[in-house]
């Protein structure tokens, strides 16, 4: 997690500083590292979400007011903020108010703002997810290499939207010289997918996050994390990944964000 480190050290160069964390297979994780290093170096971290967190057995002011949340931030080095959510053990929201103030308050603000349902990879629907504040400086796109090798109905979320994706791309490929003009170069999706493999991994990561992020933040290019990389295998793929992100001008790390 040399990489997460790194990140702290050298982008934080504002207070408060905003990471918002997407994708799945390892935000939770990827989040609590960063506020442990922060804290280390004598700073402080606010924790909060978008959508619906696990409330840690630690540092937690979950359903407290956001004067208690800043006093223990101020205490303990790191604080999780928010409301309790109608699910048993999870957190949402502080609301505006509540999320300015810890913004205030904090260093390094955390947001988890996407959701997974515990899944290595997914495919987001942008009606309504991620959700990204507005007054982010850094995006963190984190996905999981534990996917690989496995059937993509059980290991990615709103699989669906992706199949749709993969047979109208395969429509239009059987249109012949029609197709849409600067599609050269485009992945060559196989709509009888049977296990994630690294070229559809990469269709997720292009074509479920990275060219909706680039039209909405067009300035902030995210820092791919492709976490789970718990083998000689899952590394050798996810380094095949990043040579062809990097090749599109992003910057991207093969990592293991817990332990061995």
């Amino acid at each position: 997690m040399l990489d997460i480190v790194a990140l702290v050290r050298t982008t934080v160069s504002k207070k408060p500083f905003i990471i918002s964390v997407i994708g799945a297979g390892g935000k939770t994780t990827c989040i609590e590292r960063i506020a442990e290093e922060v804290r280390r170096q004598g700073k402080k971290a606010a924790v909060v979400t978008t959508t619906h967190m696990w409330i840690p057995e630690k540092y937690s002011a979950v359903g407290r007011s956001w004067e208690e949340s800043v006093k223990q931030m101020k205490e303990e080095g790191i604080v999780y903020c928010g409301l309790a959510a109608e699910s048993e053990g999870k957190m949402v929201f502080p609301g505006q108010e509540g999320y300015q103030a810890i913004c205030s308050a904090a260093d390094v603000v955390l947001v988890e703002a996407d959701g997974a349902k515990e899944m290595p990879v997914k495919f987001p629907d942008w009606s309504r997810e991620p959700v990204i504040p507005e007054n982010t400086d850094e995006i963190i796109l984190v996905f999981g290499l534990s996917a690989l090798g496995r059937p993509p109905g059980e290991v990615c979320h709103r699989w669906a939207l992706c199949r749709a994706l993969l047979d109208k791309e395969e429509l239009d490929k059987e249109k012949g010289p029609d197709k849409e003009k600067g599609t050269e170069g485009k992945p060559n999706p196989i709509t009888a997918q049977k296990i994630m493999d690294k070229e559809l991994l990469l269709f997720l990561l292009q074509y479920g996050y990275l060219r909706r992020l680039r039209l909405r933040f067009p300035k902030l290019p995210p820092l791919v994390l492709l976490n789970q990389a718990d083998d000689e295998e899952k590394r050798r793929d996810g380094e095949w990944i990043r040579t062809k992100l990097e090749e599109c001008g992003l910057i991207c790390r093969v990592v293991q964000c817990k332990s061995p």
